[in-house]
């Protein structure tokens, strides 16, 4: 039975895929993730999925695992499992880029990570991707499926880069860095 500390888990579930003739893409896609998350899995990169991700990889390649998830120190599990963010883009506590001419919001670590309303704008804090619903990890996307965590307006007044430069201006001035 492998555990989830087993530096070796990532090789198991890796030649398990592959004695069953599975691709990386098909097992992506049965588990709700990225072709490219598998890659990096199989890699020893083991940090790139969220533990129920792994589990589920097991269970569909018969690959024994220790029940009841990764303990607190394992390199499987995200070390703020339950990050929370606002979803309200223009608040102060989600800094705004650009990338490509598209508009994105990075949410802003929030300091209390048990509290449940944004200490900015009064929203309650999300903690899972609105999309596929898996936790919530640092970061502007999701890490399972690429959703953005904060939806964006398609346009915005002179332009993605030019908006986003401002509104990081305005958190300067505020002194929210």
């Amino acid at each position: 039975m492998m555990t989830p500390q087993d530096p070796q888990l990532h090789r198991a579930l890796s030649a398990a895929r592959r004695a069953q003739g599975i691709s990386q893409s098909s097992l992506a896609q049965q588990i709700g993730c990225k072709q490219s998350a598998i890659s990096m899995m199989e890699r020893g990169q083991t940090s790139v999925l969220a533990w129920s991700k792994v589990e589920a990889a097991a269970r569909l390649l018969n690959v024994s695992i220790e029940a009841g998830g990764a303990a607190p120190e394992s390199p499987m599990v995200d070390p703020h499992p339950k990050s929370r963010y606002c979803p309200t883009f223009d608040c102060p506590s989600n800094t705004p880029y650009a990338v490509n001419g598209l508009l994105y919001a990075l949410p802003r670590k929030t300091e209390m990570e048990a509290a449940k309303h944004c200490g900015y704008c009064g929203e309650l804090l999300e903690t899972h991707c609105p999309n596929c619903g898996d936790d919530a990890q640092h970061g502007a996307c999701c890490t399972a499926c690429g959703t953005a965590y904060i939806a964006t307006p398609d346009t915005v007044p002179n332009g993605a880069e030019a908006w986003s430069q401002a509104h990081r201006n305005r958190l300067n001035e505020l002194g929210i860095t």
